[in-house]
């Protein structure tokens, strides 16, 4: 039997978000060679965390997730 989170709740959305806020996001994003004119797209975004960090150095980001809850966070940020 496998557990699932269910992240559409507020609550275990900002809990993963607090765990999952660690180191730097811009060194997970290094090996992509980001540029001032590049749009960075990311998919299952969640709380935002590589989209945050990429948003200094590209034109422009996009984040899509399938949970408001972590949608939220991302925005807060």
């Amino acid at each position: 039997m496998t557990a699932q989170m269910n992240f559409n709740d507020p609550e275990i959305a900002h809990e993963w978000s607090q765990f999952r806020d660690q180191g730097d996001p811009l060194q997970d994003l290094a090996a992509l060679q980001l540029q001032p004119h590049d749009i960075f797209v990311d998919l299952g975004c969640g709380d935002g965390w590589h989209a945050i960090g990429a948003a200094p150095v590209v034109h422009e980001v996009i984040g899509i997730d399938c949970s408001a809850a972590l949608l939220d966070i991302a925005r807060a940020r």
